[in-house]
């Protein structure tokens, strides 16, 4: 998500959408909150439309939406651990050097490391 796209979709048509589902239902029209991720634009309350825009400061999102507490600080955890086990056992086998071991990673490497960290997510992964 870049900038340029996320700022098209969110005046073209998450504005015109949110406003209008808030005409029909006779409600007021809601504050957007953000996280602070970088597809984002930083000067986003800047711009002029009918919704006011609150973005979360640098660590506020987990207080926020539980999932980034629980079940992605798990599987971030898992994803990492993945790795570095591999690291280490090819560090130990042949003695290659870390550039030795991240030039081959691809795209299928990435997705096999991500099935086996989710995979090890617990079904009831704690929220604290």
């Amino acid at each position: 998500m870049t900038q340029e796209i996320f700022l098209d979709w969110y005046i073209n048509y998450f504005c015109r959408t949110v406003l209008r589902f808030c005409q029909q239902n006779e409600l007021p029209a809601q504050a957007l909150l953000l996280d602070n991720v970088s597809g984002h634009p930083a000067n986003l309350a800047e711009v002029r439309t009918l919704l006011d825009v609150n973005i979360f400061t640098r660590h506020q999102t987990s207080l926020f939406q539980p999932m980034d507490r629980g079940v992605i600080a798990e599987f971030k955890a898992y994803y990492l651990r993945q790795n570095f086990m591999e690291l280490v056992r090819d560090f130990d086998r042949s003695g290659k050097t870390m550039k030795d071991y991240w030039r081959p990673f691809d795209i299928l490497k990435v997705i096999n490391n991500i099935d086996a960290a989710w995979e090890k997510v617990s079904v009831n992964c704690s929220l604290a």
